[in-house]
C-alpha cells in the first residue's frame, strides 16, 4: 500500500508572527523547495583527454512560490506583505498533512494581488527566497 500523503491540510506559517496570525490563509499552491548546486570549473592544462573537470560549489535552496485566494483581513497575508515591505529575514515553516515539516529562513521577494478576469476571483501570490539550509523534520 502507498505511503503517499495528501496535500490538503498543508500550511505555511511565518513563525516570527504571533500565532496564529502568521499562518497564511487560503493558499491554493505552495511551490516546492528546489535545491541546486553550482559547479566550479577546475580544468587545467593537465586535465586528461581534454575533458573539463569540476568540483562542487555552493548550494542554493531556491525560492518557494505561493498562490492563494486574496483575503484582505487575513493576518498571515498582511504579515507577508509587511515582510516584503520590511525586507527582513523571516522564519517560515511548512507543515504537511502528516505533521512532517520543513522550516527555513527566507526573504519575501515577491508579493502581488491580481483581480483576475471578469467573473473570476481575486488572487494573491508571493515568492520566498530561502537563505541557508532548510531543516526537514
Amino acid at each position: 500500500m502507498s505511503q503517499a500523503i495528501r496535500n490538503i491540510g498543508t500550511t505555511l506559517e511565518f513563525t516570527d508572527a504571533a500565532s496564529p496570525s502568521g499562518v497564511v490563509a487560503e493558499l491554493t499552491s505552495i511551490g516546492g523547495i528546489s535545491m541546486s548546486r553550482d559547479t566550479i570549473d577546475v580544468t587545467s592544462y593537465d586535465s586528461e583527454d581534454g575533458i573539463r573537470e569540476f568540483i562542487s560549489g555552493l548550494a542554493d535552496a531556491g525560492e518557494v512560490a505561493l498562490e492563494g485566494n486574496f483575503i484582505a483581513a487575513d493576518l498571515g497575508q498582511i504579515y507577508m506583505k509587511d515582510a516584503f515591505d520590511d525586507g527582513e529575514m523571516e522564519s517560515v515553516v511548512i507543515t504537511f498533512s502528516d505533521a512532517s515539516t520543513v522550516s527555513f529562513e527566507a526573504l519575501v521577494t515577491g508579493y502581488d494581488v491580481t483581480p483576475g478576469a471578469v467573473g473570476g476571483k481575486v488572487s494573491f501570490g508571493g515568492k520566498l527566497k530561502i537563505s541557508g539550509k532548510p531543516v526537514w523534520a
